[in-house]
């Protein structure tokens, strides 16, 4: 019986558990509207030992920017309909805290008659969709250790499926953080795979200037590669 308790200790402080929790704010726009698409933004914090980790407010605060850098509004629309979602999940030692921000995008019409939902605005509702517009399901794209892959499926708005070539010609899936993958094909944020890119180093005390070829490009960081052939990661600048 004692042998049995063991493992039984040891399978509940490995186990997990989650608990969701959302809130919806309606807005009222008084004006015929068309719904033009889905705004996305996510952000999370952890807490070790229940020490750490950003309040409520600045988790919401922070899912907002994320979801007007993902859709940044155009001529004549708006954000309406915000909805705030909490995923806690709680672990032995740690727990994890995931908010996500989605709004309607609409924009002003004087056409009553017309249809109010866009094709994209369907296909958005009818579909899971990622929080950005960077990748989509078939890109290939660049991820750690110097490996590349192609998009499977959509797992949620933050997360997708890979399919990885391993060296020795084998092939194996891989669930993964939207913001651990790069695009090698596409643009973004005015800059271009291929282009070369100038930044900052610290050399004997001594800040230099050096430079690399883009070879991708992901939400928050650009992967370069130098003339000594490594790579490195660095952050956007000029946002």
């Amino acid at each position: 019986m004692k042998k049995l308790l063991i493992p039984l200790s040891v399978l509940l402080l490995l186990s997990s558990c989650a608990v969701h929790q959302g809130a919806i704010s309606s807005s009222s726009l008084n004006r015929n509207v068309k719904y033009e698409d889905i705004a996305y933004g996510v952000s999370q914090t952890k807490q070790v030992l229940c020490i750490g980790g950003l309040s409520k407010d600045a988790l919401v605060l922070e899912a907002k920017r994320e979801l007007i850098n993902n859709r940044p509004l155009k001529p004549n629309e708006t954000y309406a309909n915000f909805t705030v979602d909490f995923k806690r999940s709680f672990f032995p030692f740690f727990n994890k805290t995931k908010a996500t921000v989605s709004a309607d995008v609409v924009s002003f019409t004087d056409d009553s008659k017309a249809d109010p939902y866009t094709d994209k605005y369907k296909e958005r509702l009818s579909k899971k969709s990622l929080a950005n517009e960077l990748f989509e399901i078939g890109d290939s794209v660049y991820i750690d250790r110097n490996e590349d892959a192609v998009i499977l499926s959509i797992e949620d708005i933050d997360k997708v499926r890979v399919l990885i070539k391993t060296p020795k010609g084998n092939s194996k899936t891989k669930l993964i953080s939207t913001d651990k993958i790069f695009t090698k094909s596409k643009n973004y944020k005015g800059y271009k795979v291929g282009d070369m890119y100038i930044f900052s180093r610290t050399l004997n005390d001594n800040t230099v200037k050096s430079s690399g070829r883009i070879i991708a490009l992901g939400l928050d960081k650009i992967i370069v590669k130098t003339g000594d052939g490594k790579f490195q990661s660095h952050d956007y600048i000029n946002e």
